[in-house]
């Protein structure tokens, strides 16, 4: 079902190879995992696969053939047919393949009217069943919501409804369950696996998860640099890998005794620790309209949260997706202020967090962050790496020279 020979990626400018002479064959029925490290082209070779590179990269040698059709002697208009229909891709960034301005159900039907032939409410019928089939709560309920009002872990389960609403021939999931907890990891593998023997769905499965490969996989592509370095079956990856740095992978996969002569016993931190930040009865609700005359009411996500935190504690906030994690962050960030109701009492170091304004607030983040789920939509894809990270130094930590922000900045990086 998809053949590629000897696919060479090249980033204009650098002239570094993203993927070099890369060949494989997937069978029709199969899933094969192309895996490796952050960087090592599993990604690019997707993309180029679907003629999506960006701008920067280009395609200089080699073959994919979909259906023993060459994709690189089709015209544009030619593609349009093979995406989405012949091939789809479940891209790793969910906030960032939304579109914020549409609801979910409008751009699942834009999907099912491009790839379908459902109309009408057989059309906005099938949306909502692809929805509720990947676990979307309240799906006709939701239907009209936008991506905002979802979590990042909901966002990728809208984004896979959109992606096998088209049925197409062969998919792409480049690291489909990485924004998901456990639970709904596991019920979104069980889809794809019952999908995949419904309609006969090829899968090429990109991830780092070794696990996942483990449980899901028929053979293994193990990708360093642009390189395939070794294919094999799961069996004989999992049981004798013959390259050097497939042994150092799976040999760096931690058992329970590992970690714990690594990291010994947990040592526990008192209640006489000085409390750095207390949660009382936190609760926040979004705000909708609705209505003829737009009345606004609100649904509540987080309902009477108390925590302490204290001075050397690492506190773990634990549930499925969408039932509020995030949204506690946020609140407490104050980054939702315009779409919530907040109310409740958060102290950090005994002042108040929620009420706080103007200067306050600027002086008081630079004693609270946080790291987002989506790290590429949190980057801004017309600023270098250095000038990202000087602006944030910029921002709180004004006493430093231009100098000091980028040895700091430097150090960071590394």
């Amino acid at each position: 079902m998809l053949k590629v020979d000897n696919l060479s990626v090249q980033i204009q400018g650098s002239g570094q190879m993203a993927v070099d002479q890369v060949s494989f064959t997937v069978e029709k029925g199969q899933t094969f995992a192309l895996v490796g490290e952050s960087g090592s082209g599993k990604s690019m070779t997707a993309l180029a696969i679907l003629r999506l590179l960006p701008e920067a990269a280009r395609i200089v040698s080699g073959q994919v053939q979909v259906d023993q059709t060459d994709v690189f002697s089709l015209t544009e208009a030619q593609m349009r047919s093979v995406r989405g229909r012949k091939v789809a891709m479940i891209f790793q960034e969910p906030a960032t393949c939304l579109n914020p301005v549409l609801t979910i159900g409008d751009q699942l039907m834009e999907s099912l009217r491009a790839h379908t032939d459902h109309q009408g409410t057989v059309l906005k019928q099938r949306a909502i069943q692809w929805l509720d089939r990947v676990g979307i709560p309240n799906a006709a309920q939701r239907f009209n919501e936008y991506p905002f009002q979802f979590s990042g872990g909901q966002r990728q389960r809208i984004m896979i409804a959109m992606t096998l609403a088209g049925e197409p021939d062969i998919l792409i999931a480049d690291e489909p369950t990485t924004a998901l907890d456990v639970t709904v990891q596991a019920q979104i593998l069980q889809l794809l696996s019952d999908i995949q023997k419904e309609l006969g769905l090829t899968v090429l499965l990109i991830t780092h998860d070794l696990a996942v490969v483990q449980q899901v996989a028929d053979t293994v592509a193990l990708m360093r640099y642009g390189k395939i370095v070794e294919i094999a079956n799961k069996a004989d990856f999992f049981a004798a890998p013959k390259h050097e740095y497939a042994q150092q992978l799976l040999a760096a996969i931690p058992s329970f005794a590992q970690r714990q002569a690594r990291y010994g016993d947990v040592v526990a931190v008192g209640d006489s620790a000085r409390s750095v930040l207390e949660v009382k009865d936190l609760r926040v609700a979004y705000k909708k309209a609705s209505g003829f005359f737009k009345r606004n009411q609100s649904i509540e996500i987080v309902k009477g949260l108390d925590f302490t935190l204290r001075a050397g504690q690492t506190l773990a906030l634990l549930g499925a997706s969408g039932c509020g994690k995030s949204t506690v962050a946020k609140a407490l960030l104050r980054l939702i202020d315009d779409q919530t109701v907040v109310s409740g009492q958060a102290l950090l170091l005994g002042q108040d967090v929620l009420h706080t304004r103007g200067s306050a607030l600027k002086t008081q983040r630079q004693d609270l962050q946080i790291v987002f789920q989506d790290p590429f939509s949190s980057l801004n894809p017309r600023m270098m790496v250095g000038d990202i990270l000087a602006e944030g130094l910029l921002s709180l930590q004004p006493n430093l020279n231009a100098t000091e922000r980028q040895n700091a900045s430097m150090i960071y990086w590394i």
